[in-house]
């Protein structure tokens, strides 16, 4: 340690004033010793490799580009290093085509000739009309609201003979041989949603015929192949008409039902029976049975209201867990026996069959069956996922769909799986893994249709009554094939939204029609059919982009791969196409360091529009500085078109604003025979080079004392930068050194 009263050109210390040490600075050839205090380069300049070409030829410290050209990934992006391909989110927005940001097409909605018994629109489908009989097939597109059926199709629908005088709705129709067959679920409180007589349409009749089979009651209905690879029409959770009746008046508490006939050979006991008419419908579960006074000793109100029968109600089996196949699924033909999966307390939730296969997917609310042909040709049944035992969410798998080899598994409580039937294997392909932070779009799929590109859906909102129509693709990037998601539209007016009763079907069975058909009901609101055109543009007769003023795509977020160092924002260059001022335009907007209010809310600042194509280059605000970035673009029409504004690349100007740092280079002599700034000598120049390595070694930081006797400086050593040179070798002379280390103003 130096003396006390000795005078230093320099000293360092460590940070904990343990060691401390005065050091003299090296001469320079004139006499004098240097110290100097210089600003450093915090990023070191960019070297081009070889043949690499990029829009940013100048320093970081002067200009650098930010660009975005390519978004078919898709939303749930976060940063632009990890998701240059993404977004962050799309409303109202397409980015599905590579290089091409455009609006989504307009929801059209359509007119009824006549008013329904509720304007419900619950399914559809592309049935024979009788023109065409039975040899040159006419198809038709019907819709179903409510009870009725429609004809028509393009933007207008002809209300044509109800079916049946019930409180039902029917689901999308689906085509069987020459018959196209569509179930109905109950629409009162009273077994609410419960499998009602199916509808069918027969090529040379103009009507919806009900079904009159005791065995017409199936929530839904799938075709698939059998052994003999034919046709065959499968049903689940099904309601059958036992022909029993109820003998007598009985109260609401009675629990012995007198029968008119023997129930032995239909009925057993735990089976679930269901009592009525629609309206006053009621489940039991049965624990007697007696043939000789044939009666029933049953659970009343076993999950519904305990009715008040006068007698002559029909007795109906409940199945919910059961199947049954048919080849001729009209009246006059018939059903199979019953096949159970599972128990009856895990109902049924969906049918679905992969391509023209011979195997059905069942699913329950514990999970997915299958039923079909062994490698020997055996038909059987079994449980693909035993680890879904204890799922039982009653919304589990409602709307399950086949789509390009997977199995697509809605969840109860939000999200979907998929059963990728190649592998066996199941993943978990929700929103809220793909799109993280969009959690308004983690709510509930309720339902599903696609062609062979595309995928569609509706998504329930996860805080508000609304539907998010999305689209989804099988994207393959960098060898990986995912499902990537685009949000095109949002439907609701607000009212509460019945999940069963919404519904998609595509639709391109004429020459002038490609569009998604969509239907939803709202508590209050007289909602119609909805259709969504896509593809290229004008292959729908009634094609156009919209025109809503909140269309809009967030960016993912820019940080330049240094987060906690400012830029310098100058300026965004929009390369676009069809802008036109006062027609197409790009609105804009930017968010700075992810900006929040009191209140919690982004803030998004305003920049001018763009108007014009193919380039426009719009400036920040003068001095607009942050270390992140995030952009939100509104492509905005004056009304629907057919022309949509056009992003096809982004490019942000910024430069680097880092803080500035202090660099301290330091050239001392080191020598126990030196002459110090008060006349006298001393130096331990052994002791302090051991230290100097010391320091050498690790990033220590350290105080230091200048020679202006400024307040002392936290600095750190930085390690790597010590050069010793020794002086002197002579034997008898004293060692003699000369160090050189660098050190940084922290």
């Amino acid at each position: 340690m130096p003396q006390a009263g000795v005078t230093h050109d320099i000293s360092l210390a460590d940070s904990d004033g343990r060691r401390k040490f005065g050091l003299m600075l090296a001469r320079t050839r004139n006499g004098n010793r240097s110290f100097s205090i210089e600003d450093s380069q915090t990023i070191r300049a960019r070297q081009l490799a070889m043949g690499e070409l990029t829009e940013a030829e100048l320093p970081a410290e002067i200009e650098q580009v930010w660009t975005a050209k390519d978004w078919t990934l898709g939303i749930g992006g976060r940063l632009h290093r990890d998701d240059p391909h993404t977004v962050a989110l799309t409303k109202k927005v397409d980015v599905s085509e590579p290089g091409i940001m455009r609006l989504a097409r307009e929801i059209r909605n359509t007119t009824l000739s006549s008013a329904p018994d509720a304007y419900e629109p619950s399914g559809f489908a592309i049935a024979p009309n009788e023109a065409g009989g039975t040899t040159a097939l006419n198809m038709q597109l019907w819709a179903f609201v409510g009870r009725d059926v429609y004809s028509g199709g393009d933007d207008n629908w002809t209300l044509e003979t109800e079916p049946q005088a019930l409180d039902v709705y029917y689901r999308n129709g689906i085509q069987y041989d020459q018959w196209v067959l569509a179930p109905a679920w109950y629409g009162g409180a009273d077994c609410a949603d419960c499998a009602m007589p199916y509808i069918y349409k027969p090529p040379t009749t103009a009507n919806w015929v009900a079904s009159t089979l005791t065995a017409g009651r199936f929530k839904h209905l799938a075709k698939a192949r059998n052994a003999t690879n034919n046709q065959i029409l499968w049903g689940g959770n099904h309601i059958f008409d036992t022909s029993l009746t109820l003998s007598g008046n009985h109260t609401d508490s009675d629990t012995t039902l007198d029968l008119n006939a023997d129930p032995t050979g239909t009925i057993a006991v735990n089976d679930i029976v269901l009592m009525g008419a629609a309206g006053a419908q009621e489940l039991m579960l049965v624990t007697a049975i007696n043939s000789s006074a044939p009666h029933l000793t049953v659970v009343r109100g076993y999950g519904t209201a305990a009715s008040d029968p006068s007698g002559g109600e029909k007795i109906y089996l409940y199945q919910p867990h059961v199947i049954k196949s048919s080849v001729n699924p009209i009246n006059g033909g018939s059903w199979s026996t019953a096949t159970k999966i599972g128990q009856d307390d895990q109902p049924i939730t969906g049918l679905a069959v992969d391509g023209d296969g011979t195997t059905l997917f069942i699913t329950k609310t514990d999970g997915v069956y299958s039923h079909g042909l062994d490698a020997n040709g055996v038909l059987i049944t079994q449980n693909l996922t035993t680890e879904f035992r204890q799922f039982g969410h009653t919304g589990n798998f409602l709307g399950v769909y086949a789509w390009n080899g997977h199995i697509l598994l809605p969840i109860g409580t939000g999200g979907l799986l998929d059963l990728d039937l190649s592998t066996g294997a199941i993943r978990d392909i929700s929103l809220a893994v793909l799109a993280p932070d969009q959690t308004a779009l983690h709510g509930k799929v309720v339902a599903m249709h696609g062609d062979p590109q595309h995928l569609f859906m509706l998504i329930k909102d996860t805080t508000s009554q609304l539907l998010h129509f999305v689209m989804a693709k099988l994207v393959t990037f960098q060898g990986q094939t995912e499902f990537r998601y685009y949000v095109l539209q949002e439907l609701g007016a607000g009212a509460t939204i019945s999940d069963a009763q919404s519904t998609l079907m595509v639709d391109t069975s004429l020459d002038d029609h490609r569009r998604v058909w969509i239907g939803f009901t709202e508590d209050s609101v007289e909602e119609v059919p909805h259709f969504y055109p896509f593809g290229r543009v004008g292959d729908d007769q009634s094609d156009g982009f919209t025109d809503d003023t909140d269309a809009a795509v967030t960016t993912v977020e820019f940080d330049k791969n240094l987060p906690n160092v400012p830029m310098h924002l100058s300026s965004i260059e929009i390369e676009s196409n069809n802008l036109l001022p006062g027609t197409r335009r790009v609105d804009a907007e930017f968010r700075l360091d992810r900006a929040l209010d009191s209140t919690g809310a982004e803030v998004w600042e305003t920049l001018d529009a763009f108007q014009t194509s193919p380039l426009q280059e719009v400036a920040f605000p003068v001095g607009t500085s942050a270390k992140t970035l995030e952009l939100r673009l509104k492509p905005v029409l004056a009304s629907v078109g057919a022309t949509s504004p056009e992003i096809s690349g982004i490019r942000v100007k910024w430069q680097i604003q880092p803080d500035p740092r202090k660099l301290i280079p330091v050239r001392v002599t080191l020598t126990d025979g030196q002459q110090l700034l008060n006349g006298t000598t001393g130096g331990r120049p052994q002791t302090t080079l051991t230290q100097l390595n010391t320091w050498n070694e690790s990033p220590t930081g350290l105080v230091l004392g200048t020679p202006n006797k400024d307040a002392d400086r936290q600095v750190l050593f930085l390690p790597g930068t010590l050069k010793v040179k020794e002086l002197t070798n002579e034997p008898g002379r004293r060692p003699e050194y000369a160090a050189e280390f660098m050190l940084v103003e922290v």
